[in-house]
């Protein structure tokens, strides 16, 4: 009651009194300059030197508003708090009912209480309640009060209370679209430390929305997963717009959970389609934001609603591995990896300096970092690494409470090992990074994951000791930054790779655009035990921002005889896409998805423009054969079947085969085009033996050639020529195509390489 008096008094005094709000004049233009590029600073997160700049503002006026203001935003961006509370009490010595520095003054006191032992802990947090009720008296619907509110009954582990403030904060600014998100993450945390009694008496108020979200995510991490498919599908059906995108969210984890990989990933893209408030972008974001690198948190943050949907959509297109696919894998996997997280790794407790075990701070993190509030450390590394190849664990009564996980190098990571701890003074799941250990036992049950470790092991002394501690650290801490900016797919040990050798070639498409083909195939053996299995194909070309710009996705029961993709022993495949000439991402993939056998590619390639103007050649396409076209089929060209030979790979008793094409023949007076054509295979690598290679004689190239001259009426030709090859040997060839146009003397030439073998 005292406290309630006191603040109407307040109140009641600011609104009688005339209120007198000073403004400082600059002392000159400089200040104003420092400001501007104090704010350039600020948004470009070079905080150290922006804090410069504002500091000498107020060197020119002490007073200036706008350069304490600024102080506070720099404060608050890098959690110093105690600098929060210096720059806002300065701004109340001026302005004592000033809402912002007393709001911001509220929350430095909730985050430094957070941190304190019981009894100062309280009176930290009596001192925010104060400040939030101080701005509440003046003005409820300023900022996001009535959330802070609600999150200082969450660090007083009040859950209900703060669930109540956080629907009053929706009810009195729906607008604010971080509410929305805030008061899902407060339901998220009720989940987790309400009793089981408390949970059953919110459940029965049925009529609240979010509350029969609440009783859906219970039932799904208790695995009755049917129950809670119900009440999402409710939601969907009938609930209120602020929860839908969340119930679709929930759905995705729930097929997650049953295995239906495309339906997960049909409801993510469908709930991305229905985005239609900032909120919805957000609820997005959250679910991803473990995943994020600095740049793209510049990047979303600055991006209008219509632009975030778009780069959700590049967002995982960037990182998914089969763009072409049904499922889109690396989504599924980041949000099996994501329920995975929720039962072994949450920890939403205080991460202090007292409860680290990188006492000296010496790993640095990237500003996505602190946007976890969820999972530990480990969490963070498995959500965005997947499993650890290895994992150590050493036991002892001397000896803290440790873990280290060896993810070995690939082709697309280097080999990455991390140490967590849980410190002395830590409570609860809080794994922690650190950057080195030195206990010997530790030490022994890693040995020969990495020559540092080594090294700290065999050290003969305490320099020695030391220097090599310092290197592991340094180590550890290149490791950590790699991992905080990257993230890598993880498949089923069980998946068996496909050989899905390439080949793709640029002809003239129609408009100026050009059509680009990729030829892919596998080798039928494989596939043939499971001749009852389907098989999954396509392919997808994405611009350099990850914008689909085509996509061809295809399933046929696996039945050889009857199949036009099967030539001899492969399944082949040819795509094809009409493309405007630039830069593109292409994907394609082979699937057999009941034994897991999965091949393909992603790569960049250019997409040239020919101009109807210069004499020009499509790219060379190798052919196992070509004849007389007959019923429509995958290999049909005109009047032509060419069955491509992606792997160009020939036998010396099997005639090669090329397609291409001429574009823009010359004319002379009477209108008539004369062209010559000359083909050549050469033998790219012969081995001297015996005296030639002491000597330098011998080891003669073998090669093949053809010309033709000929004369006609259209400026575009069609091209295949056949070569008989078994007087060659086995080796690598290069065929070599060059196309002289007679009328006006200009050459083209391409070229293709090929392997002929014995077998």
């Amino acid at each position: 009651m005292q406290r309630l008096l006191s603040l109407l008094f307040l109140f009641s005094f600011f609104c009688a009194a005339p209120t007198f709000v000073p403004v400082y004049p600059f002392a000159d233009d400089s200040a104003q300059r420092l400001l501007a590029s104090g704010d350039s600073l600020l948004i470009s997160h070079d905080f150290k030197q922006a804090k410069k700049n504002f500091e000498e503002v107020l060197r020119h006026d002490a007073h200036s508003l706008p350069a304490l203001r600024a102080l506070s935003r720099v404060a608050k961006a890098t959690f110093d708090w105690g600098d929060v509370k210096k720059w806002n009490r300065r701004i109340l010595q001026d302005s004592p009912e000033d809402l912002e520095a007393n709001l911001n003054l509220g929350i430095a006191f909730r985050e430094t209480g957070k941190f304190k032992s019981l009894l100062l802990r309280s009176k930290d947090f009596g001192k925010a309640e104060w400040q939030f009720d101080l701005v509440m008296a003046i003005d409820s619907s300023y900022s996001d009060v009535l959330m802070q509110r609600a999150f200082l009954e969450r660090r007083r582990d009040h859950w209900r209370q703060a669930l109540d403030w956080g629907h009053r904060q929706l009810r009195k600014r729906p607008d604010l679209a971080q509410a929305q998100v805030d008061i899902y993450n407060l339901y998220r945390l009720y989940l987790v430390h309400a009793s089981r009694a408390e949970k059953s008496t919110l459940f029965a108020n049925v009529g609240e929305d979010w509350v029969r979200y609440l009783e859906g995510e219970n039932l799904r991490r208790q695995g009755k997963l049917a129950e809670a498919e119900d009440i999402f599908g409710t939601l969907l059906a009938g609930g209120k717009n602020s929860v839908k995108i969340p119930a679709y969210l929930a759905l995705v984890r729930l097929l997650v959970q049953q295995g239906k990989e495309p339906a997960a990933s049909e409801f993510y893209w469908t709930a991305v389609a229905a985005i239609r408030t900032p909120a919805d972008a957000l609820f997005f974001f959250n679910d991803a934001k473990y995943l994020f690198k600095d740049s793209e948190l510049d990047t979303f943050d600055s991006a209008g609603l219509a632009a975030k949907g778009d780069f959700i959509r590049a967002f995982w297109r960037r990182r998914e591995l089969v763009p072409a696919a049904e499922s889109s894998f690396r989504l599924v996997e980041h949000y099996r990896r994501l329920i995975k997280a929720e039962k072994d790794y949450w920890f939403d407790g205080v991460r202090s300096r007292v409860n680290n075990p990188d006492r000296v701070q010496y790993l640095r993190f990237p500003r996505f970092y602190a946007l976890n509030q969820e999972f530990n450390d480990k969490g963070l590394i498995f959500i965005r690494h997947g499993e650890p190849d290895d994992l150590a664990r050493t036991a002892g009564e001397f000896v803290a409470t440790n873990e280290s996980w060896l993810y070995h190098q690939r082709e697309d990571r280097p080999k990455l090992i991390f140490h967590f701890m849980i410190a002395r003074f830590a409570t609860g799941n809080n794994w922690r990074l650190t950057p080195s250990i030195e206990n010997r036992e530790m030490l022994s049950d890693r040995l020969g994951w990495d020559h540092s470790i080594s090294n700290v092991y065999l050290a003969k002394s305490t320099g020695e000791l030391s220097s090599n501690l310092l290197r592991m650290a340094e180590a550890s801490s290149e490791m950590v930054e790699i991992a905080m900016q990257s993230d890598y797919h993880t498949w089923d040990k069980k998946t068996e790779a496909l050989t899905v050798p390439y080949h793709v070639a640029n002809f003239r498409g129609e408009g100026g655009r050009t059509r680009l083909e990729v030829f892919f195939s596998t080798p039928l053996a494989p596939l043939a035990s499971a001749q009852s299995d389907s098989i999954e194909f396509g392919s997808a070309v994405l611009s350099t921002g990850f914008e689909e710009v085509g996509r061809i996705f295809k399933r046929e029961e696996l039945d050889p005889p009857r199949s036009a993709h099967v030539f001899g022993d492969q399944f082949i495949l040819a795509h094809s896409f009409e493309l405007e000439p630039e830069l593109y991402n292409l994907s394609f993939f082979v699937r057999q998805k009941e034994y897991r056998r999965l091949g393909g590619e992603n790569f960049e390639v250019s997409v040239p423009s020919f101009d109807r103007s210069t004499l020009a050649a499509s790219d060379l396409v190798l052919a196992s054969a070509i004849n007389p076209a007959g019923a429509a089929g995958p290999f049909r060209r005109g009047d032509l079947e060419v069955v491509p030979n992606p792997a160009a790979e020939f036998t010396l008793n099997q005639a090669i085969h090329v397609y291409y094409e001429i574009y823009n023949l010359s004319r002379d007076a009477e209108g008539e085009t004369s062209v010559e054509t000359i083909h050549e295979l050469v033998q790219l690598k012969k081995k001297r033996r015996g005296l030639g290679k002491l000597f330098g004689f011998g080891g003669k190239k073998k090669s093949v050639s053809l010309r033709d001259e000929r004369s006609g009426t259209s400026r575009d030709m069609i091209e295949y020529v056949s070569f008989d090859v078994s007087g060659l040997e086995a080796g690598l060839y290069q065929l070599r195509v060059t196309v002289n146009d007679l009328v006006e003397a200009r050459s083209i030439e391409k070229s293709v390489d090929l392997h002929l073998v014995t077998k």
